[in-house]
């Protein structure tokens, strides 16, 4: 039950982040200083680089392709095959526990974006819920190409395409809880997710990706500290097949807030 505390508490959280961004007197007041100014070390740093910390929130289907026979899923079967029902066909199990090979979960997390100046280049990492269940987390990293086009009278307004290549570190849903959230069967998933938890059901957590994202955006405030918009972003798994079964070809939608730091 934690997990849907903590999802809920970060669906609080993100409302609470997107409201405080919408309200002009939630920017802290101006100081006039009383002593002579330092090096504006801040400023330089703005110039030239830019980083921002954001929330992200959306959906996900995961299209993982899983031959369930090569997975432990057979030998749960055998186990079902050799007790009561040893007429008991695979086709007969796949149609009664319903398998399927894509999977949609909920998503939230957080996420940094680094670029240089106007270079249409970035760097982002992403911690954030599995495609896989939402109970498990990923982190990753992506390197790629990309740029906001400003629209809009005062331009606040932004439309941005980026891509590139992502590195998924580790991610601790992909697995066990892949298969366990790929069977269609209720009553059945109520009863495997109690005991069924398998090393490496269907290989390696890491994965190599290439990912392309496509949002609309807006900045908000005076100060344009603060921005917010929607992505849909497809993710195609690149990594070697033989080092698992399984792949982490997405597609979903993203709702973030970002607060850039400079």
């Amino acid at each position: 039950m934690y997990q849907k505390r903590f999802l809920v508490l970060f669906t609080t959280l993100f409302c609470v982040s997107i409201a405080w961004a919408q309200n002009p007197s939630a920017t802290l007041p101006s100081r006039t200083p009383q002593f002579s100014t330092p090096p504006d070390v801040l400023g330089e740093l703005r110039e030239k680089w830019n980083l921002s910390l954001g929330m992200d929130m959306g959906v996900s289907q995961l299209y993982h392709k899983v031959d369930f026979k090569r997975t432990p899923m057979a030998d749960f079967y055998e186990s079902i095959k050799a007790g009561p029902l040893p007429d008991y066909t695979w086709e007969e199990f796949e149609e009664d526990y319903d398998f399927k090979k894509t999977i949609i979960q909920p998503r939230f997390g957080f996420g940094a974006l680094l670029t240089y100046g106007n270079v249409p280049a970035f760097l982002s990492g992403e911690f954030i819920s599995s495609s896989s269940s939402y109970q498990k987390m990923t982190l990753s990293a992506t390197l790629g190409l990309g740029k906001d086009i400003f629209f809009g009278f005062e331009e606040n307004n932004y439309f941005s395409f980026k891509g590139g290549y992502k590195i998924m570190f580790q991610d601790q849903g992909f697995g066990a809880e892949t298969l366990v959230n790929s069977v269609g069967n209720k009553k059945a998933k109520e009863y495997i997710q109690r005991f069924f938890d398998p090393k490496n059901a269907i290989g390696s957590p890491r994965g190599d990706l290439m990912t392309m994202r496509l949002g609309l955006g807006k900045y908000i405030g005076k100060d344009r500290r603060t921005n917010m918009g929607l992505e849909l972003y497809g993710e195609l798994d690149l990594t070697n097949e033989t080092l698992r079964i399984a792949r982490m070809n997405s597609l979903g939608l993203n709702c973030y807030v970002n607060f850039i730091l400079f």
